[in-house]
């Protein structure tokens, strides 16, 4: 009896050593790669932005250890490769860019050779299967050529400080906007804010200019007063010299 007691208190120490062991094993982070840590930190939903060496990935790596993988996150993250392989391969030319949107040098085409290398850069460009590429273009793009260039440079100036404002948002909460986003345009409630929205555009127009050929209208009745009343006065002062030459 002694001997079978011993024998089951020393499988069960075996057995703690043992996963003692494969714990240890599984949380010495510091010999795994930093490509290695990173991953395992984006699938379970983590970040760490001021991470630059690998003792402190490993460290960051330690103290999420606990978190699941999401298999979600796992996707993505071999999305990202495929992308950051792609865009590696794609070797174009400023010229071969600006000669296939059919633009010339200028502050125009600049701006949108600029827009093209940030997107690209940041992973907002979409290889389509025949081989193209599909981005977003500058919002003054199209309207540039008619608008005061210092107007262009200012929309663009608050639209790429609002983008990169965006980009620096955790990864949570932009898939939250994404999906915010998404929704307001299956359901519908995007397209019913901006009708609303131009709605009240047009009638703040109309009004405006309502009151303004009002106030237009006022001003010209104003001086038509303003004119007979000249004349009145000018018409009494020329009696009043007659009548006194006469006498």
């Amino acid at each position: 009896r002694c001997w079978r007691e011993m024998t089951l208190r020393s499988s069960a120490l075996v057995a703690v050593l043992c996963a003692c062991a494969a714990h240890g094993a599984e949380t010495d982070y510091s010999k795994l790669k930093i490509v290695t840590l990173k991953r395992m930190l984006f699938v379970r939903g983590i970040e760490c932005t001021h991470c630059t060496t690998k003792a402190e990935w490993a460290s960051h790596m330690q103290l999420h250890s606990e978190l699941p993988e999401r298999e979600e996150l796992a996707a993505e993250w071999v999305a990202q490769k495929e992308y950051a392989k792609k865009a590696k391969e794609l070797s174009m030319t400023r010229d071969e860019f600006l000669k296939q949107m059919n633009e010339t040098d200028g502050v125009r085409a600049e701006r949108l050779w600029a827009a093209f290398q940030e997107q690209l850069r940041d992973g907002h460009v979409d290889f389509l299967e025949n081989g193209s590429v599909r981005f977003s273009m500058p919002l003054t793009h199209r309207i540039a050529p008619f608008v005061h260039p210092a107007l262009v440079e200012a929309i663009e100036t608050v639209a790429g400080a609002a983008q990169r404002s965006y980009r620096r948002l955790p990864r949570q909460w932009r898939q939250q906007v994404e999906a915010l986003l998404d929704w307001a345009v299956e359901s519908g409630a995007l397209h019913a804010a901006v009708v609303v929205l131009l709605t009240v555009i047009l009638l703040d127009v109309l009004l405006a200019r309502r009151s303004q050929r009002r106030d237009d209208q006022l001003d010209e009745r104003a001086e038509q007063i303003l004119r007979q009343l000249k004349a009145g006065r000018a018409g009494g002062g020329g009696g009043a010299t007659a009548r006194g030459a006469g006498i």
